[in-house]
């Protein structure tokens, strides 16, 4: 049971995470020639929007584990604060261990900390792939138009 609560967990963060990636790339496409005519500052003011939206997912997978670990242990929490506190050590791997989960549960903390990890590197190459695009839309249109 702990293994399906966790491979769900899993599965939900990562297709969610993956779509809010693909909407940025799309967005990002959508809007090339706009940003091409933007000075560089502007540019990077929108990778960094994209990044705090990218957190924002994170915040979002937070939640989500924190749902799902107090409607499995509902005894484990005081509030739904501690849940959610639970949930943005576990997911960071910060692993405090002042809260810790009933045993039958425990097991959780391994995925979903496994979740943070691994969607903290599919942002990074995001954000890589964002900044990637940026830079070169940014070369094309200088050498298009070398007067700007």
């Amino acid at each position: 049971m702990v293994f399906l609560f966790g491979f769900l967990g899993l599965l939900t963060t990562f297709i969610l995470h993956m779509a809010a990636g693909s909407v940025l790339i799309h967005l990002l496409r959508k809007s090339k020639d706009r940003i091409a005519s933007l000075p560089f500052a502007a540019q990077s003011v929108a990778v960094s929007i994209a990044a705090c939206l990218l957190v924002f997912k994170h915040l979002v997978d937070i939640v989500l584990w924190a749902l799902m670990l107090q409607r499995l242990n509902p005894e484990g929490f005081e509030s739904y604060a501690e849940a959610l506190y639970f949930s943005a050590v576990t997911y960071t791997a910060l692993g405090y261990g002042d809260i810790v989960l009933d045993t039958h549960w425990r097991l959780l903390c391994g995925f979903e900390a496994i979740n943070g990890l691994m969607l903290f590197g599919v942002s990074t190459a995001l954000l890589f792939i964002i900044f990637q695009r940026f830079w070169l839309i940014h070369d094309s249109y200088n050498q298009e138009h070398p007067s700007q």
